[in-house]
């Protein structure tokens, strides 16, 4: 299939936005079995073109795309830090492009057999490192996609959120395979086969989530919890003109209000505990 440049750009802006829907609060997880297929029909259009384009033109539309990911998925933190907002969203961006980037040279030197295999890797290994690093933004992983979507993903419990990340990757390349086979009109009987493959890939870990789901009784081992909510403004108070120990105090304050013998667990927001 030939694409031109605008066709790739438009793949580029699809991909973005497949990627970015179930990162809302729309439980749209199963999206992301095909939000990366237009980066790779991008990715196949540079590599089918190799010898008259440079590798490093992959790595500028995915670094498009990604910005557009970043852009929709966390423009409320210009509210916080312009500053941060910024470098958050390039330095994402980049990393996310660099896989792709990477992904493609392998490929260009060791065919697409070897280059989807090291695609998963690599993809993973990044998702790994951007989620243990000392700057952390797992927002990103693909199987946090499916957060929404609890009763699709309930064998985490064995893989951890990677291996979500895992099914995902293989259907994108599953789906991005059935797709090239159906464009140059190739071997019917084998695009049937890879298509029933794609669909026990994506149904099977579904089917077996709902079944741990729907079957799950809950153990009797009932704890007390106080919740606490100091409804501090993030946007307006969080950083001025509120001190630090004012929030704090607001907190504890709420805390003690329930507390007694009784009480496991205090819960509080994610930035109750502002300094390190």
């Amino acid at each position: 299939m030939k694409l031109k440049k605008i066709h790739l750009v438009l793949l580029s802006v699809l991909s973005a936005i497949l990627y970015s829907l179930p990162l809302y609060a729309f439980k749209v997880g199963p999206v992301l079995f095909i939000a990366l297929v237009p980066l790779l029909m991008v990715e196949n259009h540079f590599y089918e073109k190799r010898s008259s384009n440079k590798p490093i033109q992959i790595f500028y539309y995915t670094l498009f795309s990604f910005l557009l990911v970043n852009i929709i998925s966390i423009w409320g933190v210009v509210y916080t830090s312009i500053t941060g907002f910024i470098i958050l969203t390039v330095a994402s961006a980049f990393f996310m492009a660099l896989t792709f980037y990477i992904f493609h040279r392998v490929k260009r030197r060791l065919g697409p057999k070897i280059g989807g295999f090291a695609f998963i890797i690599f993809w993973l290994s990044f998702e790994y490192i951007y989620t243990v690093g000392e700057i952390s933004f797992p927002l990103y992983t693909l199987g946090n996609g499916f957060a929404f979507n609890e009763q699709l993903v309930q064998w985490y419990e064995y893989t951890g959120v990677f291996g979500g990340s895992f099914w995902v990757l293989i259907s994108n390349l599953l789906l991005f395979i059935i797709l090239q086979r159906i464009t140059n009109k190739k071997n019917k009987t084998q695009t049937i086969k890879e298509i029933s493959i794609w669909a026990f890939v994506i149904l099977a870990p579904m089917i077996t989530s709902l079944i741990m789901y729907y079957t799950y009784e809950e153990k009797k081992a009932p704890v007390e919890i106080i919740l606490v909510q100091p409804n501090i403004n993030p946007y307006t108070e969080k950083f001025d003109p509120m001190s630090l120990s004012s929030q704090m105090e607001k907190i504890i304050m709420y805390s003690t209000r329930g507390l007694d013998e009784k009480t496991d667990f205090i819960v509080a927001p994610e930035t109750a505990i502002p300094v390190g």
